[in-house]
């Protein structure tokens, strides 16, 4: 696997290089005049051409290579190997800093295994190229509530989180969060407005419950 990884990067941006090189010997280029401009144009054409080839190849590559590490994850978990799978998860968001169920899947990992703030170290590096959608917030806003009990810190995130189009997962957790801190007004607020789910067949349950215990 790592020949394999390693002969994929060395093509990627190797290759280029050659060409280039192969292109110097066998060209030999004029210095720029009004004769030749128009080849000297049509040169630089084919150059970008080759160029733009070259970055696809080198994307082809590189989104082959992320995965094959992603299917050797997966094996390593059915065989319970953690450790691996953090290490490859890491290799995958380094090559692809937009693969979410990445950093979710190795911030569960370190989680489950009592590595709690590497795990959110790890979210934290995902929302920053990540912030832009509900994702990683609901994710850091999960662990607090769930591993740390810090719904304070979890609610934060998930205030955020809902500011995005956003499940109704996670207004269940904004909600709980803001029952924890005892403010039941606006733990209602929030699963009234999971209720707006079609498919949220717990919010009207926890509506009614709230509604009993405010006497409304």
């Amino acid at each position: 696997m790592r020949k394999f990884v390693l002969f994929s990067l060395f093509m990627a941006f190797a290759l280029p290089h050659s060409l280039l090189a192969q292109r110097a010997k066998s060209e030999k280029i004029a210095p720029p005049s009004l004769s030749n401009r128009r080849k000297a144009t049509t040169k630089s054409s084919k150059l970008s051409s080759e160029r733009v080839s070259q970055e696809t190849l080198s994307n082809v590559i590189l989104a082959n290579t992320l995965g094959l590490l992603n299917d050797q994850a997966d094996e390593h978990f059915h065989f319970g190997e953690y450790n691996h799978i953090i290490a490859l998860l890491r290799i995958v968001v380094q090559g692809d800093p937009k693969n979410l169920e990445a950093y979710s899947n190795a911030a569960y990992l370190l989680w489950s295994t009592n590595r709690f703030d590497e795990g959110t170290a790890l979210l934290t590096q995902g929302l920053k190229v990540n912030s832009d959608s509900y994702w990683m917030y609901d994710e850091l806003g999960g662990h607090f509530a769930m591993r740390k009990k810090d719904f304070r810190t979890a609610l934060g995130y998930y205030k955020k989180a809902v500011t995005y189009p956003c499940p109704y997962s996670t207004y269940h957790g904004l909600g709980i969060c803001y029952e924890r801190l005892g403010q039941k007004e606006n733990a209602l607020k929030a699963w009234q407005k999971a209720t707006t789910y079609k498919e949220d067949v717990l919010a009207p349950a926890r509506v009614a419950r709230l509604k009993r215990e405010l006497g409304k």
